[in-house]
């Protein structure tokens, strides 16, 4: 028993007494016992005199709870005070003083290390020994079991479960890690996050749901709804819920079970853990592991599954948990409780069953049975991997499937903020501290594809978080991250595994190297030759292939190990470990496995080339011939390489460029192993000596852009394409600042723009569209009889910086209309979503923040000041702005002093946008195509590049006027186009805290929303992640804002 375990039971023992041992004597005990109606047992009493002579010079008796306990003792929140505040106490005194440790422990029951134990996820319970009704309240110390109240058994049940469910399961670490830690697991309560699940999608169900809540509240979520609310439902109460591995289906069945556990002992504790009103929280919870079930209870002769085989897995349950004595008295009256009140059954990991002897069949059969004699208010709930419940054979009847998904960037978030609250105490972290390591992973995760896709499975992610814990930060490099995981991956499998034979005893499984008789470089050297291998054969099914690890079949498997086997080990023997224990290969049912994760394949054979006589040769050779399938090996095997100095890495890229044609004869192929050597290039990090490779960075640069200005590839590797130029500099006019400051032309902001020819335009929609709202009507001739210039791109995160490095946030001049609606103050800006006062924009990190996306994150009062402070830069004798027309760009000369930068009118968005057409849309056409823009049907879910979607691009020379991000307007809302012209001037007025219009549509918006026509509105002290703006440079009027 370690010291923080052995604290908290001699809390719990010592507390009901400790009153009545510092003062008040036995028969005052004896009395106060009586009046709340518990049992007081002498033998208890005499052990916690004994107890008390030892630590009563240790324990400070004058602390608060000890003199609230003598002042109220027979209240029981009191009480718990107490034991909570004596638990930790007495970890101090044991840590300090091993003797009376020894002696403690020795006395409440024995020491556990001579004790037979039965070991499960983070549960230690003592088997033949008095320790074994350590779940029992002390008080019934030397009492026969039958002696016990009937209650009093159950709520040691229930104590049992809480206990082995408390602790989250960390099934894969850094062993640094756990060296810093005290115990080697956290509490589970404190950093679980609800899982989701792709609701039913049956008629009734909804229909059902939208009667419960808001029908638009249920709509926008419908695609995700987390366990506890599905378990909720009447028609889903016989749940199999499918996960792959590391999905996180048996913490989840922890986490209830720790829940429920702790609600049927009354605990304060529980109602934190359930969501508000939830319907389950006095059922009562019985939790099994099916493969113990089987091997235990269903025996090779069995020729039906029947009920018995779980009511009897159900008594040898509580033997492991409570001994012989008290399983045998409690287990026909929890029968009977079970039978007669609602629960929640609870039955995990029907794939880890083995199909051998039928005993998945026959396990099957007795749930069944189990089931049908529970009462109608009774919930089931089975576990398993999709690959194990596909054939209808091995499926429970009656019972509704549900599929657990991925981790979304909320619950991420979420999970990495309370890991780093959990681990406070034990790193001895102030709560700065802990923010601040929250939000440096998160800011990893968000900024890094890779990362955030392995991040998304539960098992993963604490993996991270591990390692981001004992390094103080990730692998600076993806290579080595693999290289870390695969490593622990590895390490989960060299490790002796505990668990039963069918006659319940304790056995080890063997690691794999002892299990194959091979050195553990030999697993490794196998592993990366069965990644090419199966990565090889996928990539050439051009038709099928699919952003999945491939179906391994076992001859491939065999194939691969058989080379380093020795005579004496059988083939088979890595066959049947690969089915029982998960690792680096996973077993998917009939005779398939595969990698936990595509990117674990796609390193591992990055790992077999690297090995190769001539990696360079065997890297080029692939990628000149299927870029995007050899992709991501071949940028994992130059991350590796170069982690041993940059020359074989640039052996390997000169050679694949040596092999690229000139412009004209560039096929798709060589554009995509163009964008392959620029991501190449931030793998390597050359931009850091960047002198020394300049002509190779510059050459690939501007290959790059013509990537993009030409449209070439499709629109995802368009934008990671965009994604690479902001890592090694964007050279297009108007994304990125020069250093020289704030002007609008090419020596400061860089700003392009393209000019608005005054005229007139139809604003807004005709009755016959269809697709137009009310707010878009009367539509009407709009006149604009000046010219204008809007800037061709969105105002880019680089761009914005400029402003937030110039204090810009706290020059009171730009900021009065926030300052007078309450939103800006000396300390800067606070918009009415924000927690706090802010200097620069919210930052979302990932895509969001490159330097060449558009600035999200502003509110209109931001963007109102941006412009102000940019106006600044107009006010010299002259200026020069960067002028697009017709594919080229010309300087325009303006007289200084005269001319601003503003957010555009409504209407100057709209004229601006129709390009002098009457078009749906900006690009001459009423179609839309994700080569048009960034919207829901281009799938990018984020920002991207500006200007990378030039199909879209309008008359006047504009881009991203449709999707990307929706644009500030400086005019406030009207409903809609009725009496427009005699409210404008006043809808313009930048006075007054009221909502104004966004237009242009963003990343996630579906086509409609992309409309020269549509418009929307927010708060002007709104922002968000899809909401930036562009400005325009007009003569200075008195109306405009």
């Amino acid at each position: 028993m370690d010291i923080p375990q052995l604290a908290a039971e001699v809390a719990k023992f010592l507390a009901p007494f400790l009153p009545y041992l510092i003062a008040g004597g036995k028969e005052a005990a004896k009395a106060a016992f009586a009046k709340t109606g518990e049992n007081f047992a002498d033998a208890a009493w005499e052990k916690g005199e004994q107890l008390w002579g030892k630590l009563k010079g240790k324990v400070d008796t004058e602390q608060d709870a000890v003199k609230r306990a003598l002042q109220k003792p027979e209240e029981k929140r009191v009480i718990q005070n107490l034991e909570s505040s004596l638990s930790l106490h007495l970890e101090d005194v044991f840590n300090e003083d091993t003797a009376l440790r020894d002696f403690v422990s020795l006395t409440i029951g024995g020491d556990v290390k001579d004790s037979q134990v039965a070991v499960g996820d983070r549960n230690i319970q003592i088997k033949d020994s008095p320790n074994a009704q350590i779940f029992v309240n002390p008080q019934y110390a030397g009492i026969p079991a039958q002696d016990i109240p009937d209650k009093e058994l159950i709520l040691a049940y229930l104590r049992s479960l809480a206990s082995e469910c408390s602790r989250l399961p960390l099934g894969i670490v850094d062993p640094r890690f756990l060296e810093k830690m005290q115990d080697d697991s956290l509490s589970l309560s404190g950093i679980y996050i609800d899982l989701d699940v792709q609701p039913p999608t049956d008629a009734e169900y909804t229909k059902r749901r939208m009667k419960e809540e808001d029908p638009r509240v249920f709509l926008e979520r419908e695609h995700r709804v987390p366990v506890l609310e599905v378990l909720t439902d009447s028609k889903l109460n016989h749940l199999v819920l499918l996960g792959d591995p590391g999905s996180g289906k048996t913490t989840c069945l922890h986490y209830i079970t720790l829940a429920l556990a702790l609600a049927g002992q009354d605990d304060p504790a529980a109602e934190n853990l359930f969501p508000e009103g939830w319907k389950l929280k006095k059922h009562f919870p019985v939790r099994l592991i099916l493969r113990d079930v089987a091997a235990q209870h269903i025996s090779t002769d069995l020729k039906k599954g029947n009920a018995d085989v779980v009511w009897n897995a159900i008594r040898a349950d509580l033997v492991l948990r409570l001994g012989e004595e008290i399983a045998k008295n409690l287990f026909p009256k929890l029968q009977q409780f079970i039978l007669k009140n609602p629960c929640l059954l609870m039955f995990d990991g029907l794939d880890e069953v083995t199909e051998a002897d039928d005993r998945r069949e026959r396990l099957i059969e007795a749930i069944s049975a189990f089931c049908a004699t529970m009462s109608r208010e009774t919930c089931v709930l089975v576990t398993a991997r999709p690959y194990a419940y596909t054939d209808a054979k091995w499926q429970l009847s009656r019972f509704k499937t549900l599929t657990l998904l991925p981790f979304n960037e909320e619950q991420i978030g979420r999970f990495v903020k309370r890991w780093y609250q959990a681990m406070r105490e034990t790193m001895k972290w102030d709560e700065n501290t802990s923010n601040d390591k929250a939000q440096s992973l998160n800011g990893a995760i968000q900024e890094k594809e890779y990362l955030f896709d392995l991040a998304q499975r539960p098992l993963l992610l604490t993996l991270m978080v591990t390692l981001h814990t004992s390094w103080g930060k990730l692998p600076e490099d993806r290579a080595d991250l693999y290289d870390e995981t695969v490593r622990l991956l590895l390490d989960r499998w060299q490790r002796w595994r505990e668990a039963r034979d069918p006659q319940g005893n304790l056995v080890l499984e063997k690691s794999i190297s002892v299990a194959l008789s091979i050195e553990e470089s030999s697993v490794r050297h196998a592993l990366n030759t069965l990644a090419f291998n199966v990565h090889t054969r996928q990539g050439e099914d051009t038709q099928n292939r699919q952003n999945q690890p491939a179906d391994i079949r076992t001859d491939e498997v065999l194939d691969a190990f058989s080379p380093y086997l020795p005579d004496t080990t059988h083939p088979r023997v890595i066959i049947n470990y690969l089915e029982t224990r998960a690792g680096l290969l996973l077993g998917r049912g009939n005779g398939i496995y595969a990698f936990p994760h595509r990117s674990f394949q796609e390193y591992l054979a990055a790992c077999y080339l690297n090995d190769q006589p001539d990696p360079a040769s065997e890297y080029s050779d692939r990628v000149l011939k299927d870029p995007a399938w050899w992709r991501e090996v071949f940028l994992l095997g130059i991350g590796k390489m170069s982690r041993g100095g940059l020359g074989t890495a640039l052996a390997a890229l000169h050679t694949l460029l040596m092999n690229l044609p000139e412009k004209p004869d560039r096929t798709d192929k060589d554009w995509q192993a163009f964008a392959l050597a620029g991501q190449a290039i931030t793998e390597m990090k050359l931009g850091a000596d960047s002198n020394r490779y300049e002509k190779l960075i510059q050459s690939i640069r501007m290959s790059l852009v013509a990537l993009v200005e030409q449209g070439r590839l499709t629109p995802r590797e368009r934008a990671e394409a965009g994604n690479t130029l902001a890592k090694l500099g964007d050279p297009r006019v108007g994304v990125l600042p020069s250093p020289l400051g704030r002007r609008a032309g090419d020596e400061g902001l860089n700003f392009l723009f393209c000019e608005i020819p005054a005229g007139k335009f139809m604003m807004g929609s005709p009755k016959t569209d269809k697709d137009s709202g009310d707010d878009e009507r009367p539509q009407f001739e709009y006149n604009i009889p000046y010219n204008y210039f809007m800037s061709r791109y969105p105002v880019t995160n680089a761009q914005f910086d400029l402003f937030v490095k110039a204090d810009g946030y706290l020059q009171e001049e730009y900021w009065r209309e926030a300052k007078a609606a309450g939103y800006w103050s000396r300390e800067g800006f606070k918009g009415r979503y924000d927690n706090e006062t802010r200097n620069e924009p919210v930052r979302y990190g990932g895509a969001y923040s490159l330097s060449n996306h558009p600035v999200v994150g502003v509110s209109w009062y931001e963007a109102l000041a941006f412009t102000r402070w940019a106006t600044e830069g107009l006010k010299v004798e002259g200026i020069t702005l960067q002028v697009w027309k017709d594919g080229s760009i010309a300087p325009l000369s303006l007289e200084g002093g005269k001319y601003e930068i503003r957010l555009p009118t409504e209407a100057e968005w709209e004229r601006a946008a129709r390009g002098g057409l009457e078009y749906r849309y900006p690009w001459k056409n009423d179609e839309i195509t994700p080569d048009h823009a960034n919207y829901a049907d281009t799938a990018l879910n984020t920002t991207s590049a500006v200007g990378a979607f030039p199909k879209g691009k309008n008359a006047y020379g504009l881009l991203d006027m449709s999707g990307n991000v929706l644009e500030w307007c400086a005019t406030g809302w009207q409903e809609n186009y009725d009496k427009y012209l005699e409210k404008e001037k006043q809808n313009n007025n930048p006075e007054g805290d009221i909502a104004r219009v966004l237009r242009g549509g963003a990343y996630f918006y579906g086509g409609w929303y992309l409309r020269c026509a549509w418009r929307d509105r927010h708060g002007p002290g709104d922002g968000s992640d899809h909401v930036g703006f562009r400005v325009v440079v007009r003569v200075v009027s008195s109306v405009s804002p």
